[in-house]
């Protein structure tokens, strides 16, 4: 079987993780689709079993704050996972 690759391009067998106090909470080991769709919500310490391109796709999603008001916090700014995606792809491409 062919291996997983980054967005079906990079190969993570050369990414490493050289803090040691890092290495137990970042995953370099590549998803098919990087969307796991909260599956590990519930459990503890559920981000570090999640692929970090995906984990940057999410804070992607997150709505923000502006001058320390919720300005941006509205439904529209969320939820848009495929055009995070794509800029994610696009800027690894760049």
């Amino acid at each position: 079987m062919e291996e997983l690759k980054a967005f079906n391009r990079w190969p993570t067998d050369a990414i490493k993780v050289d803090d040691p106090g890092l290495q137990g909470y970042i995953t370099t080991t590549a998803r098919l689709v990087p969307k796991t769709g909260a599956r590990y919500a519930g459990n503890r310490f559920h981000k570090s079993r999640i692929f970090i391109v995906e984990r940057l796709i999410n804070k992607l999603m997150v709505s923000g704050h502006k001058s320390g008001k919720h300005l941006i916090s509205s439904g529209r700014n969320t939820g848009k996972s495929m055009e995070a995606y794509k800029i994610v792809e696009e800027a690894f491409v760049q």
